[in-house]
């Protein structure tokens, strides 16, 4: 009896007396995308607003002033291009010395 009543204490106390513990607070939904302060990470194209590229990584498409139709995936993938257009480079610095080559595909760590 008495391992009866110590269980229905022990469970008074954590559900009765819990109140708001288990609640969750709401807040506002952050209007703009935010970066880590130093973050040289882009979140649109560095060195175009061109919207026919699209680049996915640190660095990507960096140096590109021209080029069209490119995509990049990767930390420094294709952060040399500067004219070169519908090129597809995967991985990490995959394309990285293409300056103004076309029509490439090259996939995998520093292909070129």
């Amino acid at each position: 009896m008495k391992m009866r009543i110590m269980l229905y204490l022990v469970l008074v106390a954590i559900f009765g007396f819990a109140g708001n513990s288990f609640a969750v607070e709401k807040t506002e939904a952050p209007s703009v995308i935010a970066t880590p302060e130093g973050s040289d990470e882009a979140i649109r194209p560095q060195g175009t607003e061109d919207p026919t590229n699209t680049y996915m990584g640190m660095w990507a498409g960096y140096s590109n002033t021209t080029g069209e139709y490119n995509s990049y995936f990767g930390a420094y993938a294709g952060h040399n291009n500067t004219t070169g257009y519908t090129n597809s480079f995967f991985g990490y610095a995959a394309g990285y010395n293409n300056t103004s080559g076309y029509d490439n595909s090259f996939f995998g760590h520093f292909t070129v």
